[in-house]
């Protein structure tokens, strides 16, 4: 190191030019005590193969295996069989030292920091709570007993209704504890990306509905989709398995974002329900059952409209394979599955669930709050039809 300047150097012996190995050893080098003998005596010399460069890892000596995964393979099941089936059997018999570290670099690495960014690693975050000397687990059973105890004498003592509050009051509590027991759960969980844009998106509904329950609603059109999501990309990798002039389609990064696309997509379709009914309920006094019936049968067709419009506008990125097709055709897959699944099973899910929370409110209401609010008004008339409540259905009428 020269001032800053890195030199290579080579110390040879003048006069060694193109010198055979028998003559190299007989070279003359003199020792400390000395004396002066020829090479050969004290060293031995082999005619090998050498790397024409040795490269190193934070000053660590370092050797690069390139390993490229089975055709139809998934990157992520080559990496599992890396781990499981070659770099640990070599660990557990010593033909790789526990000096040497071993590390998946290249694709792989850029795939788990998408997965940890996307999902979050919570491997080995959760360190407590450990009771009387018991594992995490067990810990967790042993708390949820006696949570269930409690609130079992609570409804023995009170009622069902309170037994109700007292284990959602029990389950936020255990929520709370275990998020202060384990900081760095809290912390990997504020990092995933997905769990914020759930729980971005349920605030936001929140704030707009004016009602922390009725986003859970809505979020049940999410695993809906997720599952339309994956099927979609399933039929897509086995068509492209047989298509020789395109890519295998994988799991890559960026079908993962189509996932997280997909969330702030399909909650479009439950919220035109659950806000039309909503708007039914209180406006014009309907009950919630004829609300929602009205409801799914108004806005059935602006859901279906600008589902298809969706589903038609991106079905050419997935049907019709090309150049640069791998960085879009996954994404639209899942976009286009998830979004035509969900659109199918909002119009079912929804509006049963939306009756069902309706109904439990009213369970856990008291009879004096129920005596003090009134069900609304039986029969609504107005420019939609006639919403009949004692059976639940929505008729239909001309303005005359």
């Amino acid at each position: 190191n020269d001032h800053g300047d890195k030199i290579d150097m080579a110390i040879t012996v003048a006069g060694t030019d193109n010198l055979t190995v028998e003559q190299i050893g007989q070279i003359p080098i003199y020792t400390p005590s000395g004396h002066v003998i020829p090479i050969a005596s004290i060293a031995e010399l082999k005619q090998t193969t050498a790397p024409q460069q040795i490269n190193h890892i934070e000053e660590m000596s370092s050797v690069t295996l390139s390993v490229k995964p089975r055709t139809g393979v998934p990157l992520q099941e080559t990496m599992r069989e890396l781990q499981e089936d070659i770099i640990a059997p070599l660990r557990e018999s010593g033909a790789i030292a526990p000096s040497v570290m071993t590390v998946l670099a290249g694709t792989a690495d850029k795939l788990t920091q998408t997965q940890r960014a996307l999902l979050g690693n919570f491997e080995g975050v959760v360190t407590r709570p450990q009771i009387f000397g018991l594992s995490i687990g067990a810990s967790m059973l042993v708390l949820l007993g006696v949570c269930a105890a409690v609130v079992g004498a609570v409804g023995f003592a009170a009622g069902p209704r309170q037994a109700v509050a007292a284990a959602g009051g029990a389950i936020v509590l255990l929520l709370i504890g275990l998020l202060a027991a384990n900081p760095q759960l809290l912390l990997t969980i504020a990092e995933s990306r997905a769990i914020l844009a759930l729980v971005i998106t349920y605030l936001l509904m929140a704030a707009l509905f004016e009602s922390f329950i009725y986003p859970f609603v809505i979020m049940f059109s999410v695993p809906l989709a997720a599952v339309g999501g994956f099927a979609a990309l399933r039929i897509v990798h086995e068509v492209s398995l047989y298509d020789i002039t395109s890519p295998i389609q994988q799991l890559d990064v960026l079908t993962m974002l189509g996932f997280v696309i997909l969330l702030g997509i399909v909650v479009n379709n439950a919220i035109l329900i659950v806000h039309q009914a909503l708007n039914f309920q209180r406006r014009d006094g309907i009950d919630i059952a004829a609300a929602v019936a009205l409801s799914v049968q108004t806005r059935t067709r602006p859901i279906v409209m600008s589902a298809l419009t969706s589903v038609f506008g991106m079905a050419p990125l997935v049907i019709m394979p090309g150049a640069g097709s791998e960085l879009y055709r996954g994404l639209g897959s899942v976009v286009l599955g998830g979004l035509l699944v969900s659109t199918v099973f909002t119009l079912i899910i929804v509006p049963a669930v939306l009756t069902l929370v309706d109904d439990f409110r009213k369970w856990l209401q008291s009879p004096s709050e129920r005596q003090h609010h009134p069900s609304p008004v039986a029969v609504a008339a107005g420019s939609h039809g006639v919403a009949d409540v004692g059976t639940g259905r929505a008729v239909t009428r001309s303005p005359e």
